[in-house]
């Protein structure tokens, strides 16, 4: 990488952490465009070098957070045991819930600004990535485990909607209590989706077994 380069990366991270700050502490409503310009000692015209909008920082500063919490799932998964199926997609949970709880900033962030929609929205796009290919991973544990689903993807989307906003509303929000509280009735739900439509190799699922 060239200095120009190096330089716009600069500029760039210093305009992605500035708004970060900035979003954090006073929220994104009250924040300007050239109050992040400002306190990052830039003109404003150069942010619009680098970002549309405030929903454009806002959507990337959500994107790389959210890498952040995929990273220390990841990191958690390399030190577990082997696990049956089952298992292995709650200890998915358990570790994003837990990364979400000890984000610090990024928790505060979005206590202060996100709804589960813009939440949801930026864990999908890191979802699909092609760093992460949570589908193609999901189907793998799948196959590992000698079990089949007559719709993989239906299944994934399921689990992640009815987890992620369960973390969503207990982590951020307290409610409608917190994360341990609701965590043994997750992980039942869980269990229970998991079971109704997995299928053996002779196409028995567990509940018909």
């Amino acid at each position: 990488m060239g200095k120009v380069e190096i330089k716009k990366q600069h500029k760039y991270e210093t305009l992605l952490a500035t708004a970060y700050q900035l979003f954090t502490t006073k929220g994104i409503a009250a924040t300007s465009i050239a109050d992040i310009a400002q306190k990052a000692n830039v003109a404003k015209g150069t942010f619009y070098l680098y970002f549309k909008d405030k929903a454009d920082i806002r959507n990337r500063i959500l994107i790389k957070q959210a890498e952040k919490i995929l990273d220390a799932v990841e990191a958690a998964q390399a030190k577990s045991e082997p696990l049956d199926l089952n298992d292995r997609v709650f200890f998915l949970i358990d570790a994003t819930a837990d990364a979400f709880l000890h984000s610090g900033m990024f928790l505060r962030f979005t206590v202060k600004n996100l709804s589960w929609d813009l939440f949801q929205d930026a864990l999908q796009t890191v979802f699909s990535s092609e760093r992460f290919r949570l589908s193609e991973r999901f189907e793998t544990m799948l196959r590992d485990a000698g079990k089949t689903a007559d719709s993989p993807a239906l299944l994934l989307f399921l689990l992640t909607e009815m987890a992620g906003g369960a973390i969503y509303s207990a982590v951020a929000h307290h409610y409608p209590a917190d994360y341990a509280e609701i965590r043994p009735y997750l992980r039942d739900s869980v269990a229970a989706l998991l079971n109704a439509h997995l299928k053996d190799s002779a196409g028995n699922t567990e509940g018909s077994l």
